[in-house]
């Protein structure tokens, strides 16, 4: 499955599509297929050009990122006149924060380990539990996928929340799952009742609001990691390296979607 994904991975990629449709033109022209070797030639690089676009990449991405309920993307963390937090009055009975990435290898401080993604879930999270004044309970998922297999992320993610604050009884791990199917699996056996706040990264809010119906009205949504403003004014900029990216991260959520629909779990 790794090897699957790194392929996959590979070729949402704007970048990999436009050099293998470069190759396969170049194939092309050893043959008598000249006008097929020039479309795949010409279509790489028109290809290129549109993903370079931060407009085109804006539009990938905004049914991804602003078309869902949230929780709010700007509680609040009131304090009252001793400087104690007071508990927001939204606030929920679980937040679970779902796993991006850790590195294991090299030799680098501890905070430098984190993708930004996995910051800035666990930040969010964390602010979340702190807006509830320590009500709610933190779940962390996420389990051996990581570079040295023994290694489970959950344990990590327990670690850096511990190295906030966090009581070690406000946590709870569930050292499970590989993929964001997996993770949401391991939650809805675990829950019971109340509320529960989602963090992750604002492209998976279509695919985590299907993985997460069986629990209903109960789940609400607080993204982070956004690519887009969600503002589409039409432009025509200089090439952006961000914009190829941004695109890849909608590519890869779109083929993950497009899995989910054909192959249900």
């Amino acid at each position: 499955m790794d090897i699957i994904k790194s392929i996959v991975v590979a070729l949402t990629s704007p970048l990999t599509l436009a050099l293998l449709f470069l190759t396969i033109g170049w194939i092309l022209a050893f043959t008598r297929a000249r006008k097929t070797s020039r479309f795949f030639r010409f279509s790489a690089f028109i290809w290129l050009a549109l993903c370079s676009q931060t407009f085109f990449a804006d539009l990938m991405l905004y049914p991804l990122e602003h078309t869902f309920r949230t929780s709010g993307q700007n509680i609040s963390i009131d304090k009252n006149s001793h400087g104690d937090v007071e508990q927001n009055s939204a606030s929920p009975d679980y937040i679970h924060v779902l796993a991006c990435y850790y590195n294991t290898s090299g030799n680098m401080t501890e905070v430098s380990r984190w993708s930004e993604c996995s910051l800035q879930r666990n930040i969010e999270a964390y602010r979340l539990y702190t807006a509830s004044a320590g009500k709610a309970k933190i779940i962390v998922t996420g389990g051996n996928f990581l570079r040295e297999k023994e290694v489970e992320y959950a344990h990590k993610a327990v670690d850096f929340f511990v190295s906030l604050g966090v009581p070690q009884e406000d946590l709870i791990a569930l050292p499970n799952g590989k993929n964001t199917y997996e993770e949401v699996k391991a939650v809805i056996g675990f829950y019971q009742q109340g509320d529960v706040w989602v963090v992750s990264s604002a492209t998976h809010l279509t695919r985590l609001s299907i993985l997460y119906e069986p629990l209903g009205e109960n789940i609400w949504y607080q993204p982070v990691d956004f690519h887009s403003n969600g503002n589409l004014t039409p432009s025509v900029t200089l090439p952006s390296l961000s914009a190829l990216t941004s695109c890849q991260h909608a590519f890869y959520e779109y083929f993950a979607l497009a899995k989910l629909y054909l192959i249900p779990q």
